[in-house]
Order: structure tokens, then C-alpha cells, then sequence
């Protein structure tokens, strides 16, 4: 399946959160009551952000972009 950085957006818009692999390491996209969070898993440090599109724009991992990254990325939940 060819998951687009243009679906992931549309996906959190609408209230979607996701899992994925990047570099061997797991990631989740996840919608809390303090706000989007982006965490590798088995770590404690987590990315908090007020809007999915601050996410989107702000959230890095390893110092790039989400979008930079998402090429290289391996979508294994959207829920």
C-alpha cells in the first residue's frame, strides 16, 4: 500500500492516529487529551503538540521532518 504523506494528513485530520517503522525503530502518531503526541516506542521521550498540523510541520525524528522521512517510512497501523 502506498501511504502518502498526503493521506497521512488527511488520516489525522479527521482523528486518525498511526503506527509506523522508520529506521528500524517504531513510531506512534496518537491523539491524547494534552494534545498530538509523536514517541518512538520503549522510549520516554514524547513530542507533544496543540494540533496535528503543528505536528505535521514541527515533529521530527533524527532532526527531519516528517515529510522528509516519509518515503522511508512503513505505515504498520492506521486507527
Amino acid at each position: 500500500m502506498d501511504y502518502t504523506f498526503e493521506n497521512l494528513t488527511r488520516d489525522l485530520s479527521i482523528g486518525h492516529e498511526i503506527e509506523f517503522i522508520y529506521s528500524d525503530r517504531r513510531f506512534s502518531i496518537t491523539n491524547t487529551p494534552a494534545g498530538w503526541s509523536l514517541a518512538e516506542y520503549y522510549k520516554n521521550e514524547i513530542e507533544l503538540f496543540s494540533s496535528h498540523q503543528d505536528l505535521l510541520q514541527y515533529g521530527k525524528i533524527d532532526g527531519r521532518t516528517l515529510h522528509e522521512i516519509w518515503s522511508l517510512v512503513t505505515v504498520k497501523s492506521i486507527f
